[in-house]
């Protein structure tokens, strides 16, 4: 009789591990996706800047050629 009580204590035991395991894991999981958005925010914000960046270097360089051009002109 004590086996079988003892068994079932093992069991009852298992089942709660096994439980916070899987608890475990989904907040391991939650946290992992939310570090990617969190990346992934990051490179798409750094993304604008570099091509807000690239645009205004381009207009600023085009701007300073045509003042160039009419100088050359005047």
């Amino acid at each position: 009789m004590q086996g079988k009580q003892r068994v079932k204590e093992y069991n009852c035991q298992h089942q709660r591990e096994r439980h916070r395991h899987r608890q475990e894991n989904r907040q391991v999981s939650e946290y992992n996706y939310r570090h990617w958005q969190g990346q992934h925010q990051r490179m798409q914000e750094h993304c604008r800047q570099v091509r807000e960046y690239i645009c205004r270097h381009r207009q600023e360089r085009h701007q300073q050629m045509r003042e160039h051009q009419s100088q050359m002109k005047g």
